[in-house]
């Protein structure tokens, strides 16, 4: 009987956590991380126009998923790109070898 699970390996994982307090608390925030670390799953990074602070550059495993969500053909938003081209260049210098990015338009 053929198996319905996917080879290991095939698939990556990458969590998205909406709600500030996963960040604020430094306990709480390495647990996270060292428990996705340990799951080999990583960490989605939000960049909205409206809550940038929030984008966070830690990484549990060496690959990133970014999801970024624009309003259009805004000055904002190409300076994002921009920002976001500068720092993927350094994060690849600093092991981040697979960068996804997904836009979201709002």
């Amino acid at each position: 009987m053929p198996s319905h699970s996917s080879p290991k390996g095939q698939f990556k994982y990458f969590v998205e956590l909406r709600n500030p307090e996963w960040f604020i608390n430094k306990e709480v925030n390495d647990g996270l991380y060292d428990n996705l670390h340990h799951a080999n799953m990583g960490m989605v990074i939000t960049d909205t126009p409206a809550f940038r602070n929030f984008v966070q550059m830690k990484f549990p495993i060496p690959s990133t998923f970014i999801r970024f969500v624009y309003k259009g053909n805004e000055e904002s938003d190409i300076f994002r790109i921009q920002q976001w081209k500068l720092q993927l260049d350094y994060l690849a210098k600093q092991g981040v070898n697979e960068a996804f990015f997904f836009t979201h338009s709002s």
